[in-house]
């Protein structure tokens, strides 16, 4: 028998008080509810992880794209390297990380001239 008596005592039909037949199972059921919160804290890691990447990814191509628009525009009001708007756009671009057709990335500069 666990647990304290206080005097009183219920028995269940096999001569056991019913707290005693809980503290066996208890252990078990922890054990799978902590596990089981356990690889529910490591998914949701796991997205915030992937979420981030995600995120970060695309502020470095914005951030390309906007500095490639700039070296375009520089080139446009005053050139001064010889280079074409699309040349200078994608010379920077490239400086940026995102160099036209290496690993996927497509450098597609519009001049509206």
């Amino acid at each position: 028998m666990c647990g304290p008596s206080f005097g009183i005592r219920a028995r269940s039909q096999f001569g056991r008080s019913p707290s005693s037949c809980m503290h066996g199972a208890s252990r078990g059921q922890m054990t799978l509810i902590v596990a089981g919160a356990l690889l529910a804290l490591l998914g949701f890691a796991a997205i915030a992880t992937d979420v981030g990447l995600l995120w970060n990814t695309r502020r470095q191509m914005q951030t390309a794209a906007d500095s490639a628009a700039i070296a375009g525009e520089q080139e446009l009001v005053a050139p001064n390297s010889g280079a074409t708007v699309a040349g200078a756009a994608k010379n920077d671009s490239a400086s940026n990380g995102f160099a036209d057709g290496v690993s996927g990335a497509s450098v597609v500069v519009n001049n509206p001239h």
